[in-house]
């Protein structure tokens, strides 16, 4: 069976959105990231915000589910 072009087009737009808000989640992590590691804290409180930030990231887009 072939697929409508709408079916198509709706896939589609539900993937690029996807993408954008996993794009989106990178960011943040890394901003998070580049703002702890410019605040001069211990690199174990920077290691800890960024593995909880991690965890969130992975928990908020079901990667490794």
């Amino acid at each position: 069976m072939i697929p409508s072009n709408t079916t198509l087009e709706v896939i589609t737009k539900a993937r690029m959105e996807d993408r954008a808000f996993e794009a989106e989640q990178r960011r943040i992590l890394r901003l998070a990231s580049q703002a702890a590691a410019h605040s001069g804290q211990a690199p174990a409180v920077q290691t800890s915000r960024f593995g909880w930030l991690l965890q969130l990231f992975t928990h908020l887009t079901g990667v490794g589910a």
